[in-house]
């Protein structure tokens, strides 16, 4: 197609303008909206407080009880529900303990001395001989007071339960130096003694004695400092041990005073665990619960009759002294060295250690291959058989050779 003049002409112009349009600008921009910095803050202080509305609603909805605030009050009723808790705990931990008093208070008993000078029946604390263990239901009592100097009539034994006796009988065990009395009762209450010659470590004992006051005994908790304690002294007769009577006891941790002899000591089961010995003022030991149990034991086997095991000898605890003669010593810690004086002869004569020749100077190792050292005594473990039993002493003579014995234990 052919352009006539005119057309050409105006094509050419309109080439013209376009080229002049892009020769005034280096490129084409298409129109845009920018957004301004107040318009972010204000964006962003929205975001925010939808977001706090959403996360406390979240909290309010969602958080556990425990988390949730507590005011004043709440901590108050906790205080009051602890304290209330505590108390709760503490009265029937007081009752179980007052009610092992009532009953270890029922079994045991007050000797009064009725030596009035204005010639009245009324007793007080100042009439008070000593304390007592009931270890029969029908009335044979123990305790560490002698008893055997004062007229019967003139002695009356009051129960735990506050009922009055006078006393029929008095017997002396010359093994352990108490006192065996009997009553004329029924249905006394006993406790269980234990058979332990070693207090365990750091265990509270309880020591109880009965007042004039009804329902109202006097207690206090006690420990035992030493099982096997004995009073030593300066010179080598003062370690002699017999094999005839009690050598050692248990220590306390404190003294007592005079009102308590006689008293027995008890576990926190209520079980027997020992007897507090009578002295003129205080005190501090105890007849250990084994010797106990073997006293009672074997007099209720024997017709009401005290008896032990009886070998026939003094002796020195190898154990227990530091210092000897060589000579005596011979290089050993432990045994019973056989010793004596013209006070107290080594062999006593016509027992089973003289029947047996056992000679002074001799060393008893070991009885029934139970060896002797600081724990196991002589004197202990001898009591350990039932009375009159054969047993095998392991021996060092004084010439120097092991030898073993054969001997059976009297009984007296």
């Amino acid at each position: 197609m052919k352009l006539n003049k005119e057309e050409k002409k105006i094509s050419n112009e309109r080439a013209e303008t376009i080229q002049e349009i892009y020769a005034s600008s280096d490129e084409i921009r298409i129109p845009t909206r920018s957004l301004s910095w107040t318009g972010l803050i204000i964006v962003a202080l929205l975001a925010g407080l939808l977001a706090g509305f959403f996360g406390g609603y979240w909290q309010a909805s969602m958080k556990p009880a425990y988390l949730q605030n507590k005011t004043p009050n709440d901590e108050v009723k906790k205080v009051d529900i602890l304290t209330a808790l505590q108390e709760r705990d503490l009265s029937a931990k007081q009752k179980t303990t007052n009610a092992l008093m009532d009953s270890i208070a029922q079994s045991t008993v007050t000797f009064y001395w009725k030596n009035n000078k204005d010639n009245s029946n009324l007793l007080t604390e100042k009439n008070v001989l000593a304390q007592g263990l009931v270890i029969t239901s029908d009335g044979w009592l123990l305790t560490s007071a002698i008893l055997a100097n004062i007229p019967l009539k003139e002695i009356l034994v009051i129960t735990g339960d506050r009922q009055g006796y006078e006393l029929e009988q008095v017997i002396k065990d010359n093994y352990t130096g108490l006192i065996l009395a009997k009553i004329k009762a029924e249905n006394l209450k006993t406790r269980s003694i234990i058979n332990d010659q070693t207090a365990r470590a750091n265990e509270d004992f309880i020591l109880l004695r009965n007042t004039m006051r009804l329902g109202n005994p006097e207690t206090q908790y006690v420990n035992v400092i030493s099982s096997n304690y004995r009073a030593l002294g300066s010179t080598i007769l003062d370690y002699l041990i017999s094999t005839e009577e009690l050598s050692s006891y248990w220590k306390l941790n404190k003294q007592i005073s005079t009102e308590y002899g006689g008293s027995p000591i008890f576990t926190s089961d209520g079980e027997v665990a020992g007897l507090l010995i009578k002295q003129k003022e205080q005190t501090d030991l105890v007849v250990a619960g084994f010797y106990l149990k073997n006293l009672v034991t074997n007099f209720l086997n024997s017709q009401n009759k005290p008896m032990h095991n009886y070998l026939g000898l003094q002796y020195i605890d190898l154990a227990e002294i530091v210092g000897l003669p060589k000579d005596l010593q011979r290089g050993y810690n432990r045994g019973a060295l056989i010793y004596g004086s013209t006070e107290a002869e080594a062999i006593i004569a016509e027992g089973p250690a003289a029947r047996a020749k056992l000679q002074k100077g001799d060393i008893i190792l070991a009885v029934n291959d139970q060896e002797l050292n600081s724990i196991n005594s002589l004197n202990q473990i001898i009591q350990e058989y039932p009375l009159g039993t054969t047993i095998s002493l392991k021996v060092l003579t004084a010439a120097g050779q092991e030898k073993d014995y054969i001997i059976i234990l009297d009984v007296q």
